[in-house]
């Protein structure tokens, strides 16, 4: 598990996560709409699936099939989910 901090530039917001780095971007993206969704109290509009995980350093695109440790994020790194 790590920690890294999420910005969502819709909501102007960011949030500390502890991720689990081996785990497929795809389903970390599914968990993060829902536990946001909840926390904002929000319903979500379209399919999470169409949500892209970037590194705020590089701007990348974080791919779908890749693991967080695949992509080296590290403990402290910043992400944002557009």
């Amino acid at each position: 598990m790590i920690m890294v901090e999420i910005w969502i530039p819709v909501l102007d917001k960011r949030y500390d996560f502890r991720l689990d780095q081996h785990t497929q971007i795809l389903f970390l993206l599914e968990d993060l709409s829902e536990i946001i969704c909840q926390k904002e109290q929000c319903s979500l509009k379209g399919d999470w699936k169409d949500f892209m995980l970037c590194h705020s350093q590089t701007e990348r695109k974080l791919p779908l099939e890749c693991t967080l440790a695949e992509c080296g994020i590290k403990v402290g790194d910043s992400l944002f989910l557009v």
